[in-house]
């Protein structure tokens, strides 16, 4: 199914910098260095002695941006329009657009001098996806719920780690949320709330990741720049940025981003995806003034959010540079095709780095079929050039959450899951489930889905349900918790047994063995014995490799 597909950011152009370092070693002379596809030729004679260096798209990266918009003759030095020749004594990073030229810099006064040449860009598929496509969820509460006394078992009634359980039935990623300072208060709608101390920070999150790595999923990570939930509607600066300068506000994002990813990285578990800001069609990282209205320094404006963006993938590039970036926008009614090319259009102008579309699609928010992504990722991928990646979905198996059972009619947050199907059912999300994987099988453009949220159950105490809580709640005198309304759309029923839509997942993994005849492609590869031990370097032998069996010759 996994068709290649071009580069998503900056798709056919080269990349290089220059330094104004002292070269000890004379002049380099001409020389030609390739990126790691092969793709592009580099030719430079160098005239003075002021040493070189060169990176393509795949390497390191600098910490300053230029751009060019393939017109011959000029670049965008850090925001500034420079013809090629001026005098620059800055380090810098420029994009040239494919073409040739022969371009002259004058750094200091000393002329260095290249001719450029791009050769045709090949296609290339996103990382070890080969034919399949990613299937998995949201377990960013998984440390919290099993806290509160989860337990998770299979169809036949077996306790398992519900991780264990979701690879089992063909799940090959999962999603972990980050939040900047769990615990610290929010106020909107009149109450104040707060996540649950101790889970979702950096901690919990590099444990988590720990834990998923050692099963071999992958992981998307989403940075939310915020101490609590954020979404389409409420984007909530972290406490300890409020009285920030936007400046100041920038390099927040930018520190706080690459600290954390160098921890993951640190600790092996660098993340296949990475996605900056939660919903963020409608803008991030607001502040708020004493009548509600959103500050000025906040991510509220279009220039200020591809700003404090371009701070986050800024960092990305710079620590894990095979990561591909995710811009996660929500989808509605109001929210669908069109507003989304209008958005992505604006950030296209500010010249904003990223590599997937990422999409919440619900059939309860939509009221609209899976089948309505089909024309949304082609229309996207036409214009941009990007593919899409469903970064949340759900349906609801029964009508009522689990403290229905003690009385009483608690809906949950997917009523009968819209107007295409006005049901909940076991079965039906099951052939939900189908359907997604079906539209995602059959579309080259749809990278997979991450289900939200698969795990988040509740717990049985002294014969009534206990819910556990999406948030606290302050009541004036204590906090309480404030219930869970995605109980019915798990993937595990209210006793933690497994669901029938996990063979729906199963049903999509690809069977079969896959062969392998170059130990060497296997670097920094989630491999294998078929009892459970992890390995570095695999001989000859059959391995479980990302989730799949492989046999090494």
């Amino acid at each position: 199914m996994f068709a290649p597909c071009l580069h998503a950011a900056n798709s056919g152009w080269l990349l290089y910098t220059w330094s104004d370092s002292k070269n000890q070693g004379g002049d380099l002379g001409q020389f030609q260095t390739t990126d790691a596809e092969g793709v592009f030729v580099l030719k430079a004679v160098q005239t003075a002695e002021n040493r070189l260096k060169f990176c393509v798209r795949n390497g390191n990266w600098s910490t300053q941006y230029a751009y060019s918009q393939g017109e011959e003759g000029k670049v965008w030095l850090t925001g500034t329009d420079v013809s090629l020749g001026t005098s620059r004594s800055a380090n810098g990073l420029i994009y040239l657009a494919a073409g040739t030229y022969d371009v002259t810099f004058n750094l200091n006064n000393k002329t260095i001098r290249f001719d450029i040449v791009n050769q045709e860009h090949e296609e290339y598929q996103m990382p070890d996806l080969g034919t399949d496509f990613l299937r998995g969820g949201d377990v960013s509460m998984l440390n919290y719920v099993e806290g509160l006394g989860a337990k998770f078992y299979t169809a036949d009634d077996t306790q398992k780690d519900p991780l264990d359980i979701m690879t089992e039935n063909g799940c090959n990623i999962v999603r972990l949320r980050l939040y900047n300072n769990p615990g610290a208060s929010v106020t909107y709608g009149g109450n104040t709330y707060k996540v649950p101390e101790g889970y979702l920070n950096d901690a919990d999150v590099l444990n988590l990741a720990r834990r998923v790595k050692e099963k071999g999923l992958r992981i998307e990570l989403s940075f939310h720049y915020s101490d609590f939930w954020t979404n389409g509607m409420e984007q909530f600066k972290p406490r300890d940025w409020q009285s920030l300068t936007f400046d100041e506000l920038k390099q927040a994002v930018y520190n706080y981003t690459k600290t954390f990813l160098q921890h993951m990285v640190a600790q092996g578990t660098t993340p296949e995806f990475i996605s900056l800001g939660n919903e963020i069609q409608n803008g991030m990282l607001f502040g708020y003034n004493t009548d509600n209205t959103r500050d000025a320094v906040s991510g509220y404006s279009i220039d200020n959010q591809a700003a404090l963006l371009n701070e986050g993938v800024r960092a990305v590039r710079e620590v894990c540079q095979q990561s591909k970036i995710v811009l996660h926008f929500t989808m509605n009614s109001q929210w669908k095709t069109n507003l989304y090319v209008r958005q992505l259009n604006l950030f296209k102008n500010r010249r904003l780095d990223y590599d997937i579309i990422g999409v919440s699609y619900y059939p309860f928010w939509t009221n609209e079929r899976p089948s309505c992504l089909n024309d949304m990722a082609n229309t996207l991928w036409q214009n941009f050039q990007k593919p899409m990646l469903i970064m949340e979905t759900g349906y609801s198996w029964d009508p009522y959450r689990s403290v229905g059972r003690n009385g009483g009619q608690y809906k949950g947050q997917l009523e009968l899951n819209g107007t295409p199907y006005n049901e909940a059912s076991k079965e039906g999300q099951k052939s939900f489930m189908q359907e997604v994987n079906a539209v995602v099988k059959g579309n080259s453009h749809i990278l997979g889905y991450l289900y939200w949220d698969p795990i988040m159950v509740d717990q049985k105490v002294g014969g009534r349900w206990i819910e556990t809580a999406w948030a606290m709640k302050y009541d004036g005198s204590k906090w309480w918790q404030d219930g869970n309304v995605v109980s019915n759309t798990t993937w595990f029923d209210f006793d933690g047994k497994a669901l029938p839509v996990l063979e729906a997942i199963k049903e999509a993994a690809p069977t079969g063995i896959s062969l392998i005849e170059a130990p060497s492609l296997l670097s920094e590869r989630n491999i294998y014995t078929l009892s459970g031990q992890k390995v570095k370097t695999p001989g000859r032998g059959l391995y479980i490799i990302d989730g799949r069996k492989v046999v090494v010759k």
